[in-house]
């Protein structure tokens, strides 16, 4: 897991540097519904932080970015368990995701953007014993970026992600709908 997040860290940083585009910092909370597997809280929040890259504006009107973002957060296991974790216990959730995102607006004023990639989550568990578990799979996000002052955003998102496999004849389904708001800081 560390060594994706190196390899996302270093493609951003790289096309950063190539592209000559502007960094975002952007933090804040994420409101999780949570169905399916492994869950008993239905609702949680997580703490979101997100590397934007912006880059240029198209002629029709086009603007794109690359978002790197980055969840922590947890919640409670079912009573009844399920592979490989113990019933009732306390599950750590880590999320990493790479989105390429367009939208239509201005890149200097308010503009709505959609985007889909690759989502890596990482569930652990450290009570009755250390347990851990990683999949991947595709998170789905649209949201509105609103830039204020020199250097300062506004970002709405809401965002779709599931898993769903057969481990150990058990058959699993994990599905998240998020919606975070996050204050950003470009460089």
């Amino acid at each position: 897991m560390k060594s994706l997040f190196f390899a996302m860290v270093t493609f951003l940083g790289a096309t950063v540097f190539a592209h000559g585009g502007n960094m975002e910092v952007a933090l804040g909370p994420q409101f999780e519904q949570r169905s399916g597997w492994l869950t008993k809280d239905r609702s949680g929040v997580s703490s979101l932080l997100s590397f934007h890259l912006l880059s240029g504006q198209s002629e029709s009107g086009a603007v794109s970015f690359f978002d790197l973002q980055m969840g922590f957060g947890s919640f409670e296991g079912v009573d009844r368990g399920g592979y490989p974790f113990a019933a009732g216990e306390t599950i750590h959730q880590q999320t990493f995701a790479l989105v390429p995102n367009i939208g239509f607006g201005s890149l200097g004023g308010g503009h709505f953007f959609a985007g889909v990639g690759p989502q890596l989550i990482s569930l652990r568990q450290s009570s009755p014993s250390d347990s851990a578990q990683s999949f991947g799979t595709m998170i789905w996000q649209a949201g509105y970026r609103l830039p204020f002052g020199e250097a300062w955003s506004g970002n709405l998102k809401i965002n779709y992600s599931d898993y769903s496999s057969e481990v150990a004849n058990q058959k699993s389904f994990f599905a998240t709908f998020g919606t975070s708001l996050q204050l950003g800081y470009r460089f």
